[in-house]
């Protein structure tokens, strides 16, 4: 896991799938932002009082190696891609692809880009409640 640091010796995460984990692992469902020296970092439970108080009562949920190394390498698979939206005066923009489910937690950032339209068209992204995890 990429460790950033520790506020209150509770860890702090520089991506949200490794604070998830942490978090499922307490029975947290959420997760939060921190910046230390100007690096944004995310720490499990929706508050940072959450997360102690979850520290304090220990590990609710062991998590697997596979786990664990899912979170790590930011490896997400899985789910549906957003629309595409419009790709502008050129035409219109594609459907989104494949998009990424956050697997480590069963939580729904899917992401699918759509291509661009034309000469002044764009490509957008589908996003879903990217914040939460499934169970």
């Amino acid at each position: 896991m990429s460790l950033i640091v520790h506020i209150d010796k509770v860890p702090l995460f520089s991506t949200i799938s490794e604070a998830q984990l942490w978090g499922l692992q307490y029975g947290l469902a959420s997760y939060h932002e921190h910046e230390v020296l100007g690096q944004v970092g995310y720490m499990g439970g929706s508050t940072h009082l959450e997360a102690q108080i979850a520290l304090i009562g220990g590990i609710v949920n062991p998590v697997s190696a596979q786990q664990v190394r899912t979170a790590a390498a930011g490896i997400t698979t899985g789910g549906n891609g957003g629309n595409g939206g419009n790709g502008g005066n050129g035409g219109n923009g594609s459907n989104g692809g494949n998009g990424r489910t956050n697997e480590a937690t069963g939580g729904n950032e899917n992401q699918g880009g759509g291509a661009a339209g034309g000469a002044t068209g764009g490509s957008s992204e589908g996003r879903q409640g990217g914040s939460g995890y499934g169970g």
